[in-house]
């Protein structure tokens, strides 16, 4: 990770309404998933069991992503990328 990469965010809260382009949901190595794409297609937020473990950029590939709480595991990221950026999807 290139340290410039690296910005603090505030934790005051601007609360808005999202409207979502799509909502897409199952299970995957036994865990259940959401995907939610909005901002036409230019963010996704990922779910793990119900909890947020990622904010995605990039409306045909990731271009930047924002781990949430320390989620850790390159191989489920790796596949839910895949589902979330699938081209069948645009």
């Amino acid at each position: 990770m290139d340290s410039s990469s690296i910005a603090k965010v505030s934790k005051k809260e601007f609360p808005f309404q999202v409207t979502y382009d799509y909502q897409l949901t199952g299970k995957i190595r036994g865990e259940r998933f959401t995907i939610q794409s909005f901002w036409n297609h230019e963010m996704k937020e990922m779910y793990l069991n119900n909890k947020i473990i990622a904010i995605v950029k990039g409306k045909t590939d990731p271009e930047n992503i924002i781990l949430i709480n320390g989620y850790n595991n390159p191989t489920m990221m790796k596949e839910l990328l895949l589902i979330a950026y699938n081209k069948f999807l645009l």
